[in-house]
């Protein structure tokens, strides 16, 4: 995980959530990625984002959705820098 230190979990936290967070767009980027090739439709996304939403401990439902939605659309790791995001966006 993490080599840098904090001062408690308060500091801690938001950091870990940002990496969770990156993870969840990142995941979206791959599956966004070979979706058209597994003959899928975007509508079929949904299922996609359902199971997201169910793994809150991330961040909020709604910030999780925006990451996964944002790296699936738009394919690349280079759309998923949480560390510059606004905090509104990794909470």
């Amino acid at each position: 995980m993490f080599k840098r230190k904090y001062r408690n979990d308060k500091a801690y936290l938001p950091e870990l959530r940002k990496v969770e967070l990156q993870a969840e767009c990142l995941s979206g980027a791959f599956i966004g990625s070979i979706w058209r090739s597994l003959g899928r439709r975007e509508s079929d996304f949904r299922y996609v984002l359902n199971a997201a939403y169910s793994t809150a401990s991330h961040g909020t439902a709604k910030n999780i959705a925006y990451w996964v939605t944002r790296g699936f659309q738009q394919e690349t790791p280079g759309s998923c820098n949480t560390f510059s995001a606004p905090k509104s966006r990794v909470a």
